[in-house]
């Protein structure tokens, strides 16, 4: 496997040319953020969260070629695919009324949990894992940095800066016009 691929536009050539290591990277950041998000839409149907997951990866690697960066970010993206992709799903199984499926009015909870998570995916991974393990599975300082390899005084440096970053990013996107 190749090295591990940081800078954006660097990721975006290796996914287009379809490297292994650059799917990896992209199932790394996003996971946890678009699996949460799908499990939440498909009113806590993991199975069919899982299958809808793995379509979306699919669908992600079929069209990489049609990402357009300068329309918005990978995570966005991708969160469009999975909307997509579940929405067909329900409407298959009958569980979708067909004048919601393209863009179900959120109630102002679902907005802004998915406002958090698309905030959340435009950080760099080790800030979006750092508020992951802190926030989402509530571990303490000293096990993210027996996670992280790295002293407990670090993680809170990394915490201090990922909650700033985080900030900035969730006022981007009320600019950008995806309010909470």
């Amino acid at each position: 496997m190749a090295g591990v691929i940081s800078v954006d536009t660097d990721l975006l050539e290796a996914l287009r040319e379809g490297q292994a290591a650059a799917w990896e990277e992209i199932y790394r950041r996003h996971e946890t953020s678009l699996y949460s998000c799908l499990v939440h839409r498909a009113r806590g149907d993991r199975s069919l969260a899982d299958d809808v997951f793995q379509d979306t990866l699919l669908r992600a690697v079929e069209r990489i070629g049609q990402f357009d960066p300068s329309k918005g970010s990978l995570g966005a993206w991708l969160s469009a695919i999975a909307r997509n992709e579940l929405n067909q799903r329900l409407r298959r199984q009958g569980r979708l009324d067909p004048r919601r499926a393209l863009r179900p009015k959120p109630t102002k909870d679902e907005a802004l949990r998915e406002h958090v998570n698309l905030s959340v995916t435009r950080l760099p991974w080790r800030q979006q894992r750092v508020l992951r393990l802190k926030y989402q599975e509530g571990w303490s300082l000293q096990e993210i940095a027996d996670e992280l390899q790295t002293s407990a005084a670090a993680v809170g440096s990394l915490l201090h800066r990922a909650r700033a970053a985080f900030r900035e990013a969730y006022a981007a996107l009320d600019t950008e016009g995806g309010q909470a």
